[in-house]
């Protein structure tokens, strides 16, 4: 399962938050997902970074976004121990589930 982050501006996207959100969840190849923050999914699948982004390209409609492979390990910052697990594990530990439900 490879890690990825999609990052765009929500203040300029041509996609509304939640059609984005139906997007990600409805998605097949999206096995699970977290948003930490607006503009910021954390998404796990099986594709590349290429074919995930080529997915998204007619959501955004032109709009500027961009999708990056997060390698485990390779990565910092400040979440709960329950996301780096997420990230960084084989087993995918729950999520509070105001912060994610895929």
């Amino acid at each position: 399962m490879n890690n990825f982050v999609l990052s765009y501006d929500p203040l300029v996207a041509t996609v509304t938050p939640g059609q984005l959100l139906q997007y990600v969840k409805d998605s097949r190849s999206i096995s699970s997902w977290y948003s930490p923050f607006m503009g910021t999914y954390l998404l796990k699948s099986e594709l590349s970074a290429w074919q995930l982004s080529e997915q998204f390209r007619g959501v955004f409609a032109g709009a500027a976004f961009m999708v990056a492979q997060v390698w485990p390990g390779a990565t910092g910052g400040a979440f709960s121990n329950e996301v780096w697990q997420w990230l960084n594990g084989v087993v995918i530990p729950p999520l509070p589930k105001s912060e994610a439900t895929g």
